[in-house]
């Protein structure tokens, strides 16, 4: 059977997916055994709105990584990138704790804050381009740090974050 369309589901609950429960405040999260995954919670309502939000969104977390990366250049000097770094494991625990807090799990503030401001703020793109410039200039051990540290790091990051979010429910 084909999944309904969305106007089809408007005002139909026997249509809606009931894999994801989005009547419950944690439905951006799907316990499974001892993992924790995330799974996509109500839509926002009003494209347009929530387009909007998004690009604010994210207007607002490409300024905010643009000021974390200018601080942390300064701070810690250029020759690796640390500002990548801190930006990404903390684009990462915020994008947990988004998802798991009970307040703003759907709708405009996942839009705004999850969508938009963590989409704009994280930099996956420069963390490979930075990485790849690092092995470029024989810096192939610190090449290698940044990359494992990086994704180990920020998947820490989103579990720590999410069960932050999590107990905030409690």
């Amino acid at each position: 059977m084909n999944k309904p369309r969305r106007d089809e589901v408007r005002g139909r609950p026997d249509l809606i997916d009931r894999r994801i429960p989005t009547d419950s405040p944690r439905s951006a999260w799907h316990r499974a055994g001892r993992g924790v995954f995330f799974c996509r919670a109500g839509g926002a309502g009003g494209a347009m709105q929530t387009y909007l939000l998004i690009a604010l969104g994210g207007a607002a977390g490409a300024n905010a990584r643009f000021v974390v990366s200018t601080v942390a250049a300064r701070r810690w000097g250029a020759r690796f990138p640390w500002g990548t770094l801190l930006i990404n494991v903390t684009g990462s625990f915020l994008l947990g704790l988004l998802l798991a807090a009970p307040a703003l799990g759907a709708g405009r503030p996942h839009a705004l804050l999850a969508t938009g401001f963590c989409g704009g703020y994280t930099t996956f793109s420069t963390f490979a381009c930075e990485t790849v410039a690092l092995g470029g200039r024989g810096a192939r051990l610190p090449a290698l740090a940044n990359a494992l540290g990086s994704v180990v790091l920020c998947v820490a990051a989103v579990a720590l974050g999410g069960a932050l979010g999590l107990s905030l429910g409690r």
